[in-house]
């Protein structure tokens, strides 16, 4: 390299350096002025993290009944004395909602040391069989398993699908088939139909065309197709049906023909 090239180059090498160095001293005072705020922010954080005022000492769940009392102890043991402002409310949200029966939960900061957590609870519908020496699981209107036992829920009632594409399922899975929004259908049309609005349902059956067996407290089983609502119209004509003596002497009653079709014993 020539001596003139040489001094160009250690020219334009020491004009960046100058250039890069003003440009530094410019940016300085930002960048010390958000050192500062940056220390400052979270030395105050930490400050009133640490402040006793903040130490949760109020702790409310609604509603009660959700979280049993084990539950509800521990939550609390956990949470109690902790600093308010730096709660992790996503994650106790995660904890609550690790409770099957919680469908959803919000939980809200009450200055200074308040903590109020809202529950809304799964609704169980139905004690729910796969198969006929299998477990029951307790569902709730959306299909959630919310527990498995090995006989069904004294005050729900038995729904049987034995042609369902699974056997078993674990807590938190979901029944997805559309029977599930059948269920409601049914319960609202019993209710309001005249002849069978007192009558109490012990069981419900599917059958593989997806028509529904349904099993009354004292007898007997109706039997219902596509309208559920009409089928059960269909009672007001035979309402003899279902009262003493003649509903002791039968066992099915099929409303998914023009005609009511009885089977007695």
């Amino acid at each position: 390299m020539s001596g003139s090239k040489k001094f160009s180059f250690l020219r334009d090498v020491f004009e960046a350096f100058n250039w890069c160095l003003g440009l530094f001293w410019k940016a300085a005072p930002l960048l010390i002025l958000t050192a500062a705020v940056y220390s400052g922010f979270f030395g105050i954080r930490n400050v009133l993290y640490a402040d006793p005022y903040f130490q949760i000492n109020v702790l409310k769940v609604f509603p009660k009944g959700v979280l049993t009392s084990d539950e509800y102890t521990g939550f609390e043991r956990e949470i109690r004395g902790r600093s308010l402002l730096g709660i992790n409310l996503e994650r106790l949200s995660s904890v609550i909602k690790s409770n099957p029966r919680v469908k959803r939960v919000s939980i809200l900061r009450h200055l200074p040391a308040e903590l109020e957590i809202f529950i809304v609870p799964r609704d169980p519908i139905a004690s729910l069989a796969l198969s006929p020496k299998g477990e029951f699981y307790t569902i709730d209107d959306d299909g959630v398993v919310m527990a498995i036992s090995k006989s069904p829920a004294p005050d729900l009632i038995q729904f049987s699908n034995y042609y369902y594409s699974h056997k078993k399922l674990d807590v938190f899975d979901k029944y997805r088939d559309a029977s599930i929004k059948a269920l409601p259908v049914i319960l609202k049309a019993f209710r309001e139909n005249e002849v069978t609005k007192e009558e109490i349902i012990r069981t419900i059956s599917m059958d593989p065309l997806g028509n529904f067996s349904i099993g009354l407290m004292g007898g007997p089983t109706l039997r219902v197709c596509d309208d559920i609502a009409l089928g059960l119209q269909k009672l007001s004509a035979t309402r003899n049906l279902l009262a003493p003596p003649e509903r002791g002497r039968i066992v099915n009653i099929d409303l998914c023909l023009n005609d009511v079709v009885v089977e007695r014993k």
